[in-house]
């Protein structure tokens, strides 16, 4: 696929609706209900990243429409030298076209800029992105609690 992509800060307050939208279907997706879900808490959560720099929320544009979302919490794991994916989502009729890697790259370029040697990302056990992590080199290196069932951890060292 020949796209001509940008990564642009997102705008959190005016994109919001967007945000939710992507959660709540990356949400489903992975757990096949909305069960546990929260707008709030969702809201909440990307508020909190995105004080940490312009680079936390990021949208990736596709051929100038909209492509997928990116956040980071650039705060958890820097003392392990990681940086966090709290949130990565790739629209549903743009998927398997190398998107997703995109992405990954970009946060992998971010942990650069930030010093950090390693990515990390919690997954659903049921979650079909797991094969596309896995694919690009993730490991679990261990497990965490989620809203319905424990998470995997998975490590990209870089």
């Amino acid at each position: 696929m020949n796209v001509d992509f940008t990564l642009t800060p997102l705008d959190l307050e005016a994109d919001q609706a967007l945000f939710l939208r992507c959660y709540r279907s990356a949400w489903l997706c992975a757990h096949g209900s909305l069960l546990g879900f929260s707008d709030k808490a969702t809201l909440e959560g990307a508020r909190y990243r995105a004080a940490t720099s312009s680079k936390a929320l990021q949208k990736l544009s596709v051929n100038g429409a909209f492509g997928g979302i990116l956040a980071l919490d650039e705060r958890r794991g820097r003392n392990e030298g990681s940086c966090w994916i709290s949130f990565i989502f790739v629209e549903d009729s743009l998927r398997r076209k190398g998107l997703g890697r995109i992405l990954i790259n970009a946060a992998a370029e971010r942990a650069g800029e930030l010093g950090r040697n390693q990515l990390q990302l919690c997954v659903a056990r049921t979650n079909p992105a797991l094969g596309f992590y896995e694919r690009l080199g993730f490991t679990v290196c261990g497990t965490e609690p989620g809203a319905i069932e424990p998470l995997l951890k998975l490590r990209l060292m870089l």
